[in-house]
């Protein structure tokens, strides 16, 4: 689609087609579902940061502070889906996802490992696996979507993915 250029350099879009309008609102729908995703899998990352706090503090309580190895273990646990959820804060939505993802479905498997009947960890863990995979998968469609939109000169946010 050619714009049409008058005198002193203006540019007057052309209508876009019928077919073009159509890609447009597919595009704007996608945007909008995938962005969605992304967002339930921050929100996912956050809340497994809580139960983690709250199972740290349990922790704690139950050992007196005595075992300081799992306090060690815990805090660095912790510390790593924090820095995640800080990447995701800071626009690196990827790179924070796909580190939040693969650090907790390691933990479930060293867990499952360590202790097979903590199954407890897997069923609160998994639906939080999930999300974060789902939002992973989101952000390279989110980016063709976004990238699909600016060709149709339609400005959108999350252009910094």
């Amino acid at each position: 689609m050619e714009d049409l250029i008058l005198d002193d350099n203006i540019h007057l879009p052309k209508t876009p087609s019928l077919e073009s309008a159509r890609e447009i609102m597919q595009l704007k729908t996608d945007y909008a579902l995938l962005g969605k995703k992304i967002k339930n899998a921050k929100v996912a990352l956050w809340i497994i940061i809580g139960f983690t706090v709250l199972g740290s503090i349990a922790s704690v309580i139950r050992t007196n502070g005595e075992d300081s190895l799992l306090l060690i273990i815990n805090g660095v646990y912790l510390a790593l889906l924090i820095a995640c959820a800080i990447l995701v804060e800071k626009k690196k939505i990827f790179i924070g996802l796909l580190a939040g993802t693969v650090i907790l479905s390691l933990l479930v498997v060293v867990t499952g490992f360590l202790n097979p009947l903590s199954l407890i960890g897997l069923v609160l863990k998994g639906p939080v696996i999930f999300f974060l995979v789902i939002g992973v998968l989101a952000v390279k469609e989110y980016r063709g979507t976004i990238k699909g939109l600016i060709a149709h000169g339609i400005s959108v946010d999350g252009t910094e993915l």
